[in-house]
């Protein structure tokens, strides 16, 4: 009963949980996962998570994972200096191949500042958010 529960989708409002939560299961637990997704509201440049690394490390290590999203909204005050470092942020997660699924949705406003930066990011997606 309990491998079904991991086949479940996750959904995981900031990176440090699910850093918390992959240290909190079985490893194999932690393998049968197949589908997380991450909402981070609120980015700036002056927080963003020191721990992206180890995040990146600990999915490119899952071995059932087949779909990740992750949802990035970046204040509307931010300027396009500070998405593109936002965005530079995102690099290790080259770590990541062969899901099925590799989406980071951003709100449409801020799609051209995001596409700039991730546009050479061949295994992810990245989806505008119409109307927001």
């Amino acid at each position: 009963m309990i491998p079904i529960i991991y086949t479940a989708q996750f959904h995981f409002p900031r990176s440090k949980d699910f850093i918390d939560f992959s240290r909190t299961i079985l490893s194999r637990r932690l393998n049968s996962i197949k589908h997380i997704n991450m909402y981070w509201t609120g980015l700036d440049a002056y927080t963003l998570p020191s721990h992206w690394n180890q995040l990146w490390e600990i999915l490119s290590r899952m071995e059932g994972l087949q779909e990740l999203q992750i949802l990035a909204v970046v204040p509307s005050t931010s300027n396009i200096e500070q998405i593109k470092n936002i965005a530079s942020g995102l690099t290790s997660m080259k770590k990541i191949e062969g899901l099925r699924l590799f989406e980071l949705l951003v709100p449409e406003s801020q799609f051209h500042f995001w596409d700039d930066t991730l546009r050479s990011e061949p295994q992810m997606k990245l989806v505008s958010m119409p109307g927001s």
